[in-house]
């Protein structure tokens, strides 16, 4: 039976203003033993994304780029926090094509216990190293299909389209993400996958990829200021997909992208909330020292050094987080944001009763 139920967030709880966050932290330590926060499949519905259930899903993501280098301690400590807070997806991935896949199960399996979704990054590029993959279609290849039985994958996304190698040579990025995306598909044809964008661009108009290779259309934007017109551009166009703010302004980050002076937590949300005025079908939230797992020791900040800042647990606990606590929680109360939907009343009953 379909459901006109939203999910939000990773459990059942509301959130907890911030002098009871320690209360929603036990609570959300018991989802596994509770066994009610299994995360079904993701699929889209017109301009929206749902559950294999019928229920509409907003995805409430974190970022978490550098997320495989960290200790299993350190990953159940940062997946139970986010889930407190009202997240429901994170977004990481293998770094190159030498995958980890034993850390990457023990974070799949982290975030099930929780209710929470991965949206899972393929490389095209290697960041770190500055180089090629060697053969973008086997890797994603077996990357989907190391986990195409894994309900809790929101989606994939293939990386390399804002490389240096995509500014040196345009066309020849265009053809390895498009075949790490064949790959994919090949061993889980059923998954939902996207491509992450430059900055300020779209994937179909500047990348030149076309709407048949996406289930949904992501848009990034690093530099604050208004986001409306980016998104409502992906939002009629034509076909219509779901449109997923995969990556706004960093909260924290105080170099490049026009945060010299440091981005705050209010230009997050001028992101974050005009792509939901607008019509998004998720958003994404990230703090620039807690998606470079800062350790606040030596100003290390991943791929992007500076000097100030703040330790990664600390970051946890940001304005822009308790802001997302906020959001998650006038999100369930809430009509969904998302009501472009195929299914009137009519076609709705009808789907129902052949799934029933």
């Amino acid at each position: 039976m379909r459901s006109n139920r939203i999910i939000y967030g990773p459990s059942t709880f509301h959130i907890a203003p911030p002098l009871l966050f320690a209360m929603a932290l036990a609570l959300a330590a018991t989802a596994d033993a509770a066994g009610a926060h299994a995360a079904p499949r993701i699929r889209v519905n017109g301009q929206c994304f749902e559950t294999v259930r019928g229920e509409t899903f907003f995805p409430i993501a974190d970022t978490a780029w550098l997320l495989v280098r960290m200790s299993e301690s350190d990953i159940a400590h940062y997946v139970q926090t986010r889930s407190a807070q009202g997240f429901n997806t994170i977004k990481f991935g293998p770094e190159s094509e030498a995958v980890d896949f034993p850390k990457l199960d023990f974070i799949l399996d982290t975030l099930a216990k929780y209710g929470m979704y991965a949206e899972l990054f393929i490389p095209s590029y290697d960041y770190h190293a500055g180089a090629l993959v060697s053969d973008n279609y086997e890797v994603g290849r077996r990357i989907a299909a190391a986990f195409r039985e894994r309900p809790n994958i929101f989606a994939y996304t293939i990386e390399g389209l804002d490389s240096p190698h995509a500014k040196r040579d345009p066309a020849d990025m265009r053809s390895r993400v498009i075949e790490t995306l064949r790959g994919v598909k090949s061993a889980d044809p059923d998954r939902l996958a996207t491509f992450h964008p430059r900055s300020g661009q779209s994937v179909v108009d500047v990348a030149a990829i076309g709407p048949e290779y996406m289930d949904f259309y992501s848009v990034h934007k690093c530099n604050p200021g208004s986001i409306n017109d980016l998104v409502r551009s992906e939002i009629e166009r034509v076909p219509e997909k779901p449109v997923f703010l995969s990556e706004p302004v960093y909260e924290g980050r105080a170099s490049m992208c026009g945060c010299n002076q440091g981005c705050t937590a209010d230009q997050v949300f001028e992101h974050i909330l005009g792509a939901i005025e607008t019509g998004v079908a998720g958003i994404s939230y990230g703090h620039h020292s807690v998606w470079s797992f800062n350790l606040g020791s030596d100003g290390k900040w991943g791929l992007d050094p500076s000097p100030d800042g703040l330790p990664w647990k600390d970051a946890l606990h940001a304005i822009g987080a308790k802001r997302i606590t906020d959001l998650a929680e006038d999100l369930r109360t809430r009509p969904s944001p998302c009501p472009r939907t195929v299914y009137s009343a009519e076609t709705r009953r009808d789907a129902s009763a052949i799934t029933e």
